[in-house]
């Protein structure tokens, strides 16, 4: 086991500025901190030392029974007070003395007991949250896990309990005494007890486990904590030696309590839904008194004969969902928003946190950020928030990416722009890096810099060739000066003392003409100007993620390390957080033999010359018997997916625990629907696409079709249609803004599951489409149900409870309905991809069909002084006379509304979508309804 106990690894980024190690966060993360079942040894002691002499107490504070806290400086350092704490003359035990009337400070009972201090004295952070002084369960965020002092852990002990209580005010608190406990915010994870009654021989040991969510929960290892327990039979005596361990792995509590000669006694605990996966803990250990009252020389003793306390790093995952998952981008994206597709927000800074959009900003190769945009002079960029004067501080921005894709002339990829709203400042750009495909030399990376303060004139500057993967660029402020590094090498040295302005850094693409542009960031953080030592990319090649060895064989592990700036001096192999080898020449590999069949998570850290390191993505192999494919299924769906859009295929291979789950995705006609790796789908054009799914091992297939839709230019027969909503909309945003046909805005109501009802007041209604438009193209997942009455019963028509496909304006979740026939219509939201929120907000719910809604008889109005022209018409029709008018209709010849829209102001309504035929159009307001004839040719 790699044991960090209270130790943290460190790497330096910046020159002579401390930067933390790039590692990164699961999505759902499990790793084996690897321990053996064993009985814990005393250790070797000697008697005529201080308690610090035999034990390590630099990670440990003690509170003595008086409330006095003893720091880990001087608790090291020989601490000892006579009768209280102090070392055994005999035996070398350390030993804890704790009087029933000791003062108890915020708690109930006294003590004398050591609380885990991983800080080791530095001040300078403080005791609690979540910090180098304290550790979290790897079920907590990766970012948790790279602020905290460990990650899991488990405390070992020899221990013998020399005396307890005999009396006290209530039968309960006699004879007992906390010896080892974890510890969180406000509740006890775990607390081992000892207790021995006064008429028994024997004690009892018991934990007691304390959900934040809650009742106590009890567990008898040893006994029974009764109060009116029997002698046990296997109990623990006074004075008898006992070992115990506590461990956290993941979410599981594991209690061990070892005895020489006898077997051990095992308890775990999921704690899952205890409400700890995001809290900090520290262990504690010693003599808790749980007893307050009783005879004036009441007391408690324990004896420690051995203790340790190991942690664990965090274990990175396979892959991040969003770009702030991803740890080493947090900071700069903290304090970030996004714009797309052009200058305006696309997501706000305090709403960006597990944020992707799937064309424009996502997650790529695991633990990269792709950035992509299309069209004129369009972008998909981070707007640094925070403004600075050039001239006011070094500070830097530093930038690994690779313009992966690039069609149009020339992408900027990273700015200096001033912020004109918050000064005087000419509002452009102080700095460009960019890439021009027309300029020479071709292939290279340029720097364009305003050398005036009005921002009119400006110098370009070659910075050098793209290298055709990634490359990494400074931009770094010194002493009124800016700098540039590309690739470790000063390209630009100017001076920008005249840039006074409120500015601030961007980074991504922006089109500085037609076409697109793909980038991907390895890494992107600000720092204080100092040159960077580029860290070391690092991933492991073989075995593939997922990959089954047979029992038996050996584990071949081959990594892939490169440092752009240096050497690698070492590659390390870790299983879990157990250190298997390490190699310092290329290629790097290591042979794992002699491994047990199970599961196993493996990662390579790579060192380089100046001490920076990083750590791979995880690679999840198990080992253990094939077991064979023997078919493969798509999962049932009936969704559509619109042009342009995106549908997320899933495929179920059978048997279910096959060894080799990896299939092959394919679209029969590409010029119809694209299908990736992972089987998200992409509508190209209208059809019906047939996807097939292949498996790896065996080739067995399954196709699907898939309808891919425009969205529907018919009328919208839920539009303006009565709607209730479940719960308390969130000021205007009420139901009625589902079927208004206004994507701006929705219908939102706090947390899930909620429910809308919408009538379409017609019984005759056979539905064949229904469209969802979702507030920020969220991915809400739901169903869709239908019903002949208000009442019921309702029949699902759409089963969307596993949606990962945004629903924007110009694509909406689509499906294809199979002609159900319904009157209301209910969409119920149960929860969301991606989105953290507790919201739900959808702007449109259209629905599509046949039937007859909201007819009327026109022939009871006359045509006024509303004049159309041309009339006939083909497709634009001019309206002059309508200002007085806030509603358009226009209905065919059997009164069914086809046009349906506000006219304020309106001058004009396209119609070329409407068949040949004679229309009337309807304007009302606060008089009496106009009607007009129009013809369609």
């Amino acid at each position: 086991m790699q044991v960090l106990s209270n130790y943290r690894y460190s790497g330096f980024g910046l020159k002579g500025r401390f930067y933390k190690p790039l590692h990164s966060q699961c999505l759902l993360l499990f790793f084996a901190l690897m321990t053996v079942s064993y009985s814990a040894a005393a250790q070797e002691l000697d008697p005529s030392l201080p308690p610090s002499g035999n034990f390590d107490l630099s990670y440990w504070k003690l509170t003595r029974p008086n409330q006095q806290e003893i720091d880990e400086d001087n608790l090291s350092n020989g601490f000892v007070k006579d009768g209280e704490f102090y070392t055994d003359t005999t035996t070398g035990a350390m030993v804890f003395w704790c009087p029933n009337d000791g003062r108890t400070g915020g708690s109930t009972y006294p003590r004398n007991e050591l609380r885990e201090m991983i800080r080791r004295g530095d001040n300078s952070i403080a005791t609690q949250g979540i910090n180098k002084n304290n550790w979290v369960f790897s079920s907590s965020t990766m970012a948790n896990q790279e602020a905290a002092g460990g990650v899991d852990g488990v405390m070992t002990a020899t221990v013998a309990v020399d005396h307890v209580s005999e009396t006290s005010d209530e039968t309960r608190k006699i004879g007992r005494v906390i010896v080892g406990q974890i510890h969180a915010s406000d509740d006890e994870p775990c607390r081992i007890y000892y207790r021995k009654l006064p008429g028994n021989t024997k004690g009892s040991i018991y934990f007691a486990h304390e959900p934040t969510t809650g009742p106590e929960q009890w567990y008898d290892m040893i006994g029974s904590r009764a109060d009116g327990a029997p002698d046990p039979e296997d109990g623990v005596a006074l004075g008898e030696k006992f070992s115990y361990e506590i461990k956290v792995v993941f979410n599981t509590l594991t209690v061990t309590i070892m005895r020489e000669g006898k077997p051990d006694v095992v308890q775990e605990v999921d704690m899952t839904n205890s409400g700890f996966a995001d809290d900090w803990m520290y262990f504690k250990a010693g003599n808790y008194n749980q007893n307050n009252a009783g005879d004036p020389d009441e007391y408690a003793q324990v004896s420690f004969f051995a203790l340790d306390v190991t942690h664990s790093e965090p274990t990175p995952p396979t892959g991040y969902t969003a770009p702030t998952d991803i740890p080493r981008f947090q900071p700069f994206l903290a304090e970030c928003k996004l714009q797309a597709p052009n200058s305006s927000t696309l997501r706000a800074q305090d709403a960006l946190d597990g944020y992707t959009h799937p064309e424009w900003f996502y997650v790529v190769n695991g633990d990269k950020i792709r950035f992509n945009q299309s069209g004129e002079s369009m972008r998909t960029e981070l707007r640094y928030e925070e403004n600075y004067d050039a001239t006011d501080g070094n500070r830097s921005m530093h930038a690994r990416l690779d313009i992966a894709e690039q069609t149009c002339q020339q992408v900027t990829v990273l700015q200096i722009h001033d912020d004109a709203n918050a000064g005087p400042g000419p509002n452009k750009p102080l700095l460009r890096i960019y890439k021009h495909n027309g300029r020479v030399p071709t292939n290279h990376l340029w720097a364009a810099i305003k050398t005036d303060a009005a921002g009119v004139n400006t110098t370009h500057i070659d910075l050098g060739e793209d290298p055709g993967g990634y490359f990494n660029c400074d931009i770094r402020l010194v002493d009124g000066n800016m700098i540039i590094d590309f690739e470790g090498e000063e390209k630009v040295n100017v001076d920008v003392s005249f840039w006074t302005f409120p500015s601030y850094w961007k980074a991504g693409v922006y089109l500085q003409d037609n076409g697109e542009a793909t980038a991907h960031f390895d890494e992107l953080f600000e720092g204080d100007g100092s040159p960077q030592n580029y860290f070391p990319s690092v991933s492991i090649t073989s075995p593939a993620n997922g990959e089954n060895i047979e029992p038996g064989n050996d584990v071949e592990i081959i990594v892939d390390a490169i440092d752009s700036d240096g050497s690698i001096t070492m590659v390390e192999f870790f299983e879990g957080n157990t250190l298997l080898g390490e190699d310092t020449t290329a290629p790097y590999s290591f042979t794992w033999s002699g491994a047990a069949e199970g599961a196993y998570t493996l990662t390579a850290k790579a060192t380089d010359n100046e001490g920076g390191s990083r750590t791979s993505l995880s690679t999840e192999i198990t080992i253990r018997e094939q077991v064979s494919v023997t078919g493969v299924n798509f999962a049932e769906s009936t969704a559509a997916a619109a042009v342009g859009g995106i549908l997320q295929l899933e495929a179920i291979v059978s048997p279910a625990n096959a060894t080799n789950q990896n299939v092959v995705f394919a679209s029969e006609d590409p010029s119809i629907a694209t299908v990736d790796e992972n089987g998200l789908l992409t509508g190209i054009a209208e059809g019906v696409a047939t996807i097939t799914v292949t498996t790896e091992e065996g080739a067995f297939i399954d196709s699907e079709e898939i309808q891919i839709v425009f969205p529907s230019s018919k009328f919208n027969l839920a539009l303006n249609q009565p709607i209730e909503g479940t719960g308390t909309p969130d000021g205007a945003n009420v139901p009625t803004s589902l079927v208004d046909d206004n994507t701006g805005t929705r219908w939102s109501v706090q947390n899930f599951p909620q429910s809308a009802t919408v009538d379409l007041e017609d019984d005759d209604i056979r539905i064949t489409q229904i469209e969802v438009t979702c507030y920020e193209n969220r991915a809400y997942q739901f169903i869709i149900e239908g019903a002949l009455t208000e009442e019921g019963p309702y029949t699902t028509i759409v089963d969307r409870s596993n949606n990962k496909t945004p629903g924007s304006p110009a694509t909406p979740i689509i499906d294809v309905i199979d002609s159900v026939e319904a009157r209301f219509v209910r969409v119920t939201v149960t929860g969301a991809d991606v989105y953290a929120g507790q919201w739900v907000s959808l702007t449109e719910l259209r629905v599509f069909g046949v039937g007859e809604r909201n007819t009327v008889s026109v022939t009871e109005f006359s045509d006024q002084q509303i004049k159309l022209t041309p009339n006939p018409a083909t497709s634009v029709v001019t309206i002059s006379g309508a200002e007085a008018f806030h509603t358009l209709s226009v209905y065919d010849q059997t009164g069914r509304i086809v046009i349906h829209r506000k006219a304020n102001n309106l001058t004009s309504l396209n119609v070329s979508e409407l068949p040949a035929g004679l229309y009337y159009i309807k304007l009302e307001g606060d008089d009496k309804p106009q009607v007009s004839r129009l013809i369609k040719h």
